[in-house]
């Protein structure tokens, strides 16, 4: 007879290749009335359904402000308003892009020269690094991946200095302008090459060049998450929102700027080309503008052509925060979503949210997706269980297991065993098989312990389980000879 506990052991383990697949359907249908009422009931029904704390909707046009709101509420309770202050994760990577675009634009540095020749101190274990270029860091063309340097697996710099000091021990994965690849030391390189170049911090440099020319009086840049001081965000387990700390990480130059939906409705307007204008219509349409090969982004912005219209975006995450930022250049449009809620296995609330709103501007009736997050957690939670029922399963029933081995050699049955190590070595390896499977940054256990709380439980009681299941078996095996002998029924 085949054993089921096997079968189902190997199938759970394969789970937590497939799971991140789940799509998102979208719907979409007749609206009628003016844009923000449209937004406002969307987010009334939004925050019903989902059990999302919080978030601040930022959507202007041209040179105006359409609406600058807040939803819902913080940690503490807080209402949440046009002010209430949000990590903007990877939003933080345009803001990093004009800077260094405002040294371009001085004369002081030139994109297409190496790093190195602003930058004495940014060498690499791999001499090709000698060749990387600005462009090359700010469109992620540089050849540095996770691959080789997995820099959210190491510990944490303090510093932009010391984040580039500790990349002498990072090899390339390609050559430099050649493949794009998605990597936040690219510009922790850049934020470092900001300070070098205009002698001053970068979390200064972007106050007194970017946020306070643009009105961005509640903006800010910080190093670590530490230091964003804003309420806790949450993170969602089994499809509830639950209170979270952030895990301590670098994030200056990639995911390191708090904003407000107010300040992005100005950041919005000057990246459209109007209002104050910090740097030229060329260098907007060089962030703007996908170069390199295998990649869809400009500096610091993504661009979309699917469906017939433009859209230029970018998302940012926390692990309990969220951001997204899009410009629809065809109709003058912006849009900043801010949400209270992290990155886990499904789209994200920044993401779905900014999906509703676009929806309004098209004068489409903003849809309510479906649950994906509890979706995806409950089939986790299913799987556990099932997984947690066949181990009890089979530690309870070790005796005929091996008493239906022993008639065979030992070692064939003990090599029956070895498939169980599957899931002990998916445990072993989740953070580089999520890695994988979201084509991502590098992730950390920590990270993981806070955005996928779910997955990390299936994988741990599945590898529980299996090793509970070998040692019962292998015990039954060794000490089988007796039973097996005594008992007339077998034979």
């Amino acid at each position: 007879m085949r054993d089921t506990f096997r079968r189902c052991v190997l199938a759970t383990a394969v789970g937590l290749l497939v799971l991140a697949g789940l799509p998102l359907p979208a719907a979409h249908g007749a609206t009628a009335g003016d844009l923000p009422e449209r937004v406002h009931r969307f987010m009334e029904s939004y925050l019903d359904s989902t059990g999302l704390p919080g978030a601040a909707v930022a959507i202007t046009r041209e040179d105006r402000v359409l609406l600058a709101a807040g939803y819902g509420h913080d940690s503490t309770g807080a209402r949440v308003t046009d002010r209430t202050r949000f990590p903007v994760g990877s939003v933080s990577k345009s803001f990093t892009a004009l800077a260094v675009l405002r040294l371009v634009e001085a004369g002081r540095v030139e994109l297409d020269t190496p790093v190195r020749r602003y930058l004495p101190a940014f060498r690499l274990a791999d001499p090709r690094g000698a060749r990387i270029t600005v462009r090359q860091l700010l469109n992620q063309t540089s050849g540095m991946s996770d691959s080789g340097y997995p820099d959210a697996r190491m510990p944490p710099p303090e510093t932009p200095a010391e984040a580039v000091a500790r990349l002498r021990a990072a090899e390339l994965s390609a050559e430099p302008g050649t493949t794009w690849r998605y990597y936040n030391p690219n510009w922790h390189v850049a934020a470092r090459l900001v300070e070098v170049v205009s002698s001053r911090p970068y979390a200064g440099y972007l106050r007194d060049q970017v946020f306070r020319p643009l009105g961005m009086a509640d903006t800010s840049a910080v190093l670590g998450t530490g230091d964003a001081r804003v309420p806790v965000g949450h993170a969602y387990t089994y499809g509830i929102p639950f209170v979270r700390s952030e895990p301590g990480q670098f994030v200056a130059g990639s995911h390191g700027v708090v904003s407000t939906a107010a300040d992005l409705a100005n950041w919005l307007i000057m990246q459209g080309g109007h209002g104050r204008r910090l740097v030229s219509a060329r260098s907007l349409d060089t962030m703007h503008t996908p170069t390199g090969p295998d990649g869809n982004e400009g500096m610091g912005w993504f661009v979309n052509t699917e469906g017939g219209r433009t859209e230029i975006s970018h998302d940012g995450a926390w692990f309990t925060h969220t951001a997204r930022q899009v410009l629809l250049p065809g109709s003058g449009h912006g849009v900043a979503v801010l949400a209270n809620t992290g990155i886990g296995l499904a789209p994200t609330d920044a993401s779905a949210i900014a999906d509703g709103v676009l929806a309004a501007i098209e004068g489409e009736t903003p849809a309510l997706g479906p649950p994906v997050a509890l979706v995806v957690d409950l089939v986790l939670a299913a799987l556990t269980l099932a997984a947690t029922g066949l181990a009890v399963r089979g530690i309870l029933r070790r005796r005929r297991w091996a008493d239906r081995r022993l008639r065979h050699a030992r070692w064939r049955a003990a090599l029956r065993l070895v498939p169980y190590g599957l899931p002990v070595l998916c445990l072993a390896l989740l953070p580089q098989l999520v890695d994988r499977i979201f084509q991502g940054p590098s992730i950390s256990w920590a990270q993981l312990l806070t955005g996928a709380v779910a997955l990390v439980t299936f994988a741990g009681l599945t590898a529980t389980g299996c090793v509970g299941v070998v040692l019962a078996r292998l015990h039954a095996l060794l000490t089988g000879t007796r039973h097996h002998a005594e008992d007339p029924g077998i034979s």
